[in-house]
């Protein structure tokens, strides 16, 4: 029985055909061979940003996003890396209960579904990976590594909750290109990248990115990574966000999605490291 809907939200768990039908209209028009106006346009006007980012290119710092940045580490060691590798691209990062994907193939084009409660209501949200890469480190020696700039509790194993507690983290960096004469998180990372070009970092990285479509509730893109520093041997699993809220609901409860982001995050980063421990 189809579940009541007002607007974009569910007041309760949508059915599978309900995804699905988010799904379908998402998805690539070659992948499923539907009319061109069954595929559904990006909202976020920077396709692939978190390709290249941390640090952001200034025009786009200058546009205040809020940016979420958060790594923990996983585990040491190549093994491990190719462990978190598999557990990324079989979405067990998205293992939440509360919210859950329908965990397409790792490619780009694939479309995605988030289905969330948040906001008191169950909401489906369609994306799209915008795009898949895996190489050594050296090849980018501009984007900061997850540990660079991470909380010392953070190369402990600690989980993004302890980061917290402890005064470390960056579940939120606030509005960039905001401050006044104060220096941003985006000229700090800017500095640091600046410093870490002199000596590039050695290691090997897997990351992809999917992003909004229209009709998400937000704006914006998410990149997934995980990543083996070959200096100390510890690999990193890492989510990089740019967002702003996409309509006039989410506007206006944005406190509370706020939360629920921060929330997602640190789930996230705590099924990593659980299931890496689980495997280990």
């Amino acid at each position: 029985m189809p579940v009541l809907k007002i607007g974009p939200f569910y007041l309760g768990k949508p059915s599978a055909e309900e995804r699905a039908a988010v799904e379908l209209s998402a998805c690539r028009q070659a992948a499923r061979q539907l009319v061109p106006s069954c595929r559904l346009p990006f909202n976020f006007p920077h396709l692939g940003i978190t390709r290249t980012s941390p640090p952001l290119p200034e025009a786009v710092a200058a546009e205040s996003w809020t940016i979420d940045h958060n790594r923990v580490q996983v585990g040491r060691g190549q093994a491990a890396y190719r462990r978190a590798r598999s557990l990324l691209e079989q979405w067990r990062h998205f293992d939440l209960g509360w919210a859950s994907v329908n965990a397409p193939p790792v490619k780009p084009g694939s479309p995605v579904v988030v289905t969330a409660f948040s906001l008191c209501c169950w909401s489906c949200n369609p994306l799209r990976i915008s795009f898949v890469e895996e190489g050594g480190l050296r090849r980018n020696a501009q984007q900061l590594p997850p540990w660079v700039g991470a909380p010392p509790t953070a190369a402990e194993g600690a989980s993004l909750r302890q980061q917290r507690l402890h005064g470390g983290g960056s579940g939120v960096l606030g509005l960039l290109g905001t401050g006044g004469g104060k220096r941003t998180q985006h000229q700090q990372q800017a500095a640091a990248a600046e410093a870490a070009a002199a000596l590039p970092p050695r290691g090997r990285r897997f990351a992809f990115a999917h992003t909004t479509l229209q009709g998400h509730q937000i704006r914006g893109e998410e990149r997934f990574c995980v990543a083996w520093n070959a200096q100390d041997d510890s690999v990193w699993y890492e989510i990089y966000t740019l967002s702003r809220p996409g309509s006039w609901i989410t506007a206006a409860a944005h406190p509370l999605l706020r939360a629920f982001q921060r929330k997602f995050a640190a789930d996230s980063c705590d099924a990593m490291q659980r299931q890496m421990a689980a495997r280990a």
